[in-house]
């Protein structure tokens, strides 16, 4: 079951706001293993939250949100081994890709998403689909 993330608009008369961005956060294993453990360690409350449900970031909360994925990305920096590889399927062919590159880049991505709704007066959301 792999988690998503995507920006939003702000709200009008027929949506929570239209979806601006969309992109993966990662597999249940690696988000569980590397996103939600290290946010509970290290006291960050929303990212932790997707322990047991899907997260919705007010436009208000994108600020902390944003700290968050700071303070996770340095984390990885420093506890993730140099030699820890994950593996991508690319047109039916693998690939071994650093897991720190990886955690990065779709912390990239989170960061992109939170920009957006920035701009857009809208919100963040992350979950399983």
């Amino acid at each position: 079951m792999p988690y998503f993330l995507t920006a939003h608009g702000p709200p009008d008369a027929y949506t929570d706001g239209p979806e601006l961005y969309e992109n993966a956060l990662g597999g249940a294993a690696t988000v569980r293993e590397h996103w939600i453990a290290p946010a509970r360690r290290l006291g960050l409350p929303i990212l932790a939250r997707l322990a047991t449900e899907d997260v919705t970031v007010r436009h208000t909360d994108l600020d902390t949100l944003a700290a968050e994925v700071v303070r996770l990305s340095q984390d990885w920096t420093d506890s993730v081994p140099g030699d820890a590889t994950t593996l991508h399927l690319i047109d039916g062919r693998r690939f071994e890709v650093p897991l720190l590159v990886d955690l990065l880049h779709r912390a990239d991505h989170l960061t992109a998403a939170i920009r957006l709704a920035r701009l857009a007066g809208g919100h963040v959301w992350m979950g399983s689909i």
